[in-house]
Protein backbone atom coordinates (compact mmCIF):
# COMPACT_ATOMS: atom_id res chain seq x y z
CA UNK A 1 0.00 0.00 0.00
CA UNK A 2 2.79 2.44 0.83
CA UNK A 3 4.38 1.75 -2.57
CA UNK A 4 1.13 2.76 -4.22
CA UNK A 5 0.97 5.94 -2.17
CA UNK A 6 4.49 6.87 -3.24
CA UNK A 7 3.55 6.25 -6.87
CA UNK A 8 0.48 8.46 -6.51
CA UNK A 9 2.50 11.21 -4.84
CA UNK A 10 5.14 11.01 -7.57
CA UNK A 11 2.52 11.14 -10.33
CA UNK A 12 0.73 14.03 -8.64
CA UNK A 13 4.00 15.93 -8.34
CA UNK A 14 4.73 15.31 -12.03
CA UNK A 15 1.26 16.59 -12.94
CA UNK A 16 1.68 19.69 -10.78
CA UNK A 17 5.07 20.37 -12.35
CA UNK A 18 3.62 19.97 -15.84
CA UNK A 19 0.70 22.29 -15.04
CA UNK A 20 3.11 24.90 -13.70
CA UNK A 21 5.40 24.54 -16.71
CA UNK A 22 2.55 24.90 -19.19
CA UNK A 23 1.19 27.92 -17.32
CA UNK A 24 -2.45 26.91 -17.01
CA UNK A 25 -4.69 29.41 -15.24
CA UNK A 26 -6.81 28.60 -12.22
CA UNK A 27 -9.95 29.12 -14.32
CA UNK A 28 -8.79 26.48 -16.81
CA UNK A 29 -8.03 24.06 -14.00
CA UNK A 30 -11.43 24.70 -12.41
CA UNK A 31 -13.14 23.96 -15.73
CA UNK A 32 -11.10 20.77 -16.07
CA UNK A 33 -12.09 19.70 -12.55
CA UNK A 34 -15.75 20.17 -13.39
CA UNK A 35 -15.45 18.19 -16.59
CA UNK A 36 -13.51 15.40 -14.91
CA UNK A 37 -15.81 15.22 -11.85
CA UNK A 38 -12.87 16.12 -9.64
CA UNK A 39 -14.47 19.13 -7.98
CA UNK A 40 -15.69 16.98 -5.10
CA UNK A 41 -19.35 17.47 -5.89
CA UNK A 42 -19.70 14.10 -7.61
CA UNK A 43 -21.61 15.91 -10.29
CA UNK A 44 -20.34 16.86 -13.71
CA UNK A 45 -21.73 19.25 -16.27
CA UNK A 46 -25.48 19.22 -16.65
CA UNK A 47 -26.96 17.27 -19.54
CA UNK A 48 -29.83 19.09 -21.19
CA UNK A 49 -31.63 16.89 -23.72
CA UNK A 50 -33.50 19.70 -25.55
CA UNK A 51 -30.17 21.36 -26.34
CA UNK A 52 -28.84 18.10 -27.74
CA UNK A 53 -32.02 17.63 -29.79
CA UNK A 54 -31.66 21.15 -31.22
CA UNK A 55 -28.04 20.45 -32.20
CA UNK A 56 -29.06 17.18 -33.84
CA UNK A 57 -31.79 18.98 -35.82
CA UNK A 58 -29.22 21.54 -36.95
CA UNK A 59 -26.80 18.83 -38.06
CA UNK A 60 -29.57 17.00 -39.85
CA UNK A 61 -30.47 20.06 -41.92
CA UNK A 62 -27.04 21.67 -42.41
CA UNK A 63 -24.75 18.78 -43.30
CA UNK A 64 -24.54 19.80 -46.98
CA UNK A 65 -21.41 21.78 -47.81
CA UNK A 66 -22.18 23.68 -51.01
CA UNK A 67 -19.40 23.95 -53.55
CA UNK A 68 -21.05 26.75 -55.53
CA UNK A 69 -22.21 30.06 -54.08
CA UNK A 70 -24.21 32.77 -55.82
CA UNK A 71 -21.85 35.23 -57.54
CA UNK A 72 -21.94 38.82 -56.29
CA UNK A 73 -20.92 42.21 -57.69
CA UNK A 74 -20.91 43.77 -61.15
CA UNK A 75 -21.50 41.65 -64.29
CA UNK A 76 -17.79 41.31 -65.13
CA UNK A 77 -16.98 40.18 -61.59
CA UNK A 78 -19.92 37.73 -61.61
CA UNK A 79 -18.76 36.28 -64.94
CA UNK A 80 -15.23 35.85 -63.60
CA UNK A 81 -16.61 34.21 -60.43
CA UNK A 82 -18.68 31.79 -62.53
CA UNK A 83 -15.60 30.73 -64.54
CA UNK A 84 -13.60 30.22 -61.33
CA UNK A 85 -16.46 28.25 -59.78
CA UNK A 86 -16.70 25.98 -62.82
CA UNK A 87 -12.96 25.25 -62.71
CA UNK A 88 -12.87 24.77 -58.96
CA UNK A 89 -16.16 22.87 -58.99
CA UNK A 90 -14.86 20.46 -61.61
CA UNK A 91 -11.65 19.95 -59.66
CA UNK A 92 -13.08 19.61 -56.17
CA UNK A 93 -16.54 18.20 -56.89
CA UNK A 94 -15.64 14.65 -55.84
CA UNK A 95 -14.04 15.82 -52.59
CA UNK A 96 -17.12 17.88 -51.72
CA UNK A 97 -19.40 14.97 -52.58
CA UNK A 98 -17.45 12.65 -50.28
CA UNK A 99 -17.39 15.24 -47.50
CA UNK A 100 -21.14 15.79 -47.80
CA UNK A 101 -21.74 12.03 -47.62
CA UNK A 102 -19.56 11.86 -44.51
CA UNK A 103 -21.38 14.82 -42.94
CA UNK A 104 -24.71 13.12 -43.63
CA UNK A 105 -23.53 9.93 -41.90
CA UNK A 106 -22.26 11.93 -38.89
CA UNK A 107 -25.64 13.66 -38.63
CA UNK A 108 -27.44 10.30 -38.79
CA UNK A 109 -25.13 8.76 -36.18
CA UNK A 110 -25.62 11.74 -33.89
CA UNK A 111 -29.39 11.41 -34.23
CA UNK A 112 -29.16 7.71 -33.33
CA UNK A 113 -26.98 8.51 -30.32
CA UNK A 114 -29.46 11.12 -29.15
CA UNK A 115 -32.28 8.58 -29.45
CA UNK A 116 -30.19 6.06 -27.50
CA UNK A 117 -29.50 8.61 -24.78
CA UNK A 118 -33.22 9.37 -24.54
CA UNK A 119 -33.99 5.63 -24.27
CA UNK A 120 -31.32 5.20 -21.56
CA UNK A 121 -32.76 8.13 -19.61
CA UNK A 122 -36.19 6.48 -19.62
CA UNK A 123 -34.70 3.13 -18.61
CA UNK A 124 -32.70 4.77 -15.82
CA UNK A 125 -35.81 6.52 -14.53
CA UNK A 126 -37.70 3.22 -14.46
CA UNK A 127 -34.82 1.49 -12.66
CA UNK A 128 -34.55 4.38 -10.19
CA UNK A 129 -38.25 4.04 -9.39
CA UNK A 130 -37.85 0.27 -8.94
CA UNK A 131 -34.87 0.75 -6.60
CA UNK A 132 -36.80 3.32 -4.55
CA UNK A 133 -39.77 0.94 -4.31
CA UNK A 134 -37.50 -1.89 -3.17
CA UNK A 135 -35.82 0.35 -0.60
CA UNK A 136 -39.20 1.45 0.73
CA UNK A 137 -40.33 -2.16 0.88
CA UNK A 138 -37.15 -3.19 2.72
CA UNK A 139 -37.62 -0.43 5.33
CA UNK A 140 -41.11 -1.66 6.22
Amino acid sequence: MSGNRQDVDRVMQQLQDRIAAEGHTEAELEEARKLAYLDGSGKGPEFFYPELAAKVRYLDTHYENPILFAPEGNPVKRGFQKVIQKLVGFTFFRAFRHQNAFNKEVAAATAELAAFIRMQEKENAALRERVEALEAERKK
